[in-house]
C-alpha cells in the first residue's frame, strides 16, 4: 500500500501535466488539449479520478454549512467507483 504522501505527490504531478496540456490546447486555439495529445489527456484524467477515489481528501470542496461527506456524495465518482461515470454515463 502506498502512503498518502506518495499519492498526493502523484496527484499533484498528474494535475500539473493536465493543466499543461490544456494550456497548450488554449494556445493552439483548441477547446481542450491538442488532438495529438487527447489520448494522453484521457489517460491522465483516468489516473487523476482513480487517485481521488482512493484518497478522497484530494477532492476539493467548498467551505459551507454542508458537511464534507455530503458534498462528496454528489461528486462524479465517489459512490460508484472511479471510472463508472466516465465509462457508463
Amino acid at each position: 500500500m502506498r502512503s498518502a504522501k506518495a499519492i498526493r505527490k502523484e496527484h499533484k504531478d498528474v494535475c500539473a501535466k493536465i493543466a499543461e496540456l490544456m494550456r497548450e490546447g488554449d494556445e493552439a486555439g483548441c477547446p481542450g488539449p491538442v488532438p495529438e495529445h487527447e489520448e494522453l489527456y484521457f489517460r491522465l484524467y483516468s489516473i487523476q479520478i482513480t487517485l481521488e477515489w482512493v484518497h478522497p481528501n484530494l477532492i476539493k470542496t467548498v467551505k459551507c454549512d454542508v458537511p464534507r461527506h455530503m458534498q462528496l456524495i454528489g461528486h462524479k465518482h465517489y459512490t460508484m467507483g472511479p471510472l463508472f461515470r466516465t465509462l457508463y454515463p
